[in-house]
């Protein structure tokens, strides 16, 4: 989105002022940006019906930053992880968290603190709202949960591709 401000001044001596001066515009242009400062979780090998998360951080969470000049909401989205499982399912969750000393970087209580079900490509859905671009608040940790399903899904590396695409928060 751009924005715009107008202006114009005059003098003032103590007694008098001077016309205005002709009326100027400069414009702002919102910068939509965001990066992953940690962008990868590797849950190793698992067994089947084990369970897993990266609440204790073992697996590292995912950390996105908004690196832009504007509030933005982001949307959340992954390839299936799971042959037997695809997404959504109670196998292959998410949930949004603060970022150690960043606490207030989003809109809390909108955004997805709970964990919830990992949506699929064609159905992306909004994880964190209204984070915040200033340098001391911008950024979000994406917690993921995974349960590897029974001996149906099968021996192998498993792997999705979670995507997160940010828009402009224009609620200000």
């Amino acid at each position: 989105a751009r924005y715009y401000y107008n202006w114009t001044v005059r003098a003032h001596d103590g007694l008098s002022y001077s016309p205005w001066a002709a009326p100027r515009r400069f414009n702002i242009q919102s910068l939509v940006s965001i990066s992953l400062t940690s962008n990868k979780v590797n849950f190793g090998t698992m067994l089947p019906d084990e369970i897993n998360d990266t609440i204790d951080d073992k697996p590292l969470p995912f950390v996105l930053e908004n690196d832009g000049n504007a509030f933005v909401n982001v949307t959340i989205n992954a390839t299936n992880l799971w042959f037997s499982q695809p997404n959504p399912s109670s196998y292959f969750r998410y949930k949004i968290d603060n970022v150690g000393a960043e606490a207030g970087s989003f809109n809390y209580s909108a955004s997805m603190i709970s964990w919830r079900n990992v949506p699929p490509l064609s159905s992306p859905e909004i994880a964190i709202v209204h984070l915040n671009w200033s340098s001391l608040t911008d950024s979000a940790e994406i917690d993921l949960y995974v349960q590897v399903p029974g001996v149906q899904e099968g021996a192998g590396m498993k792997q999705s591709l979670v995507t997160f695409t940010a828009s402009l928060d224009e609620t200000q």
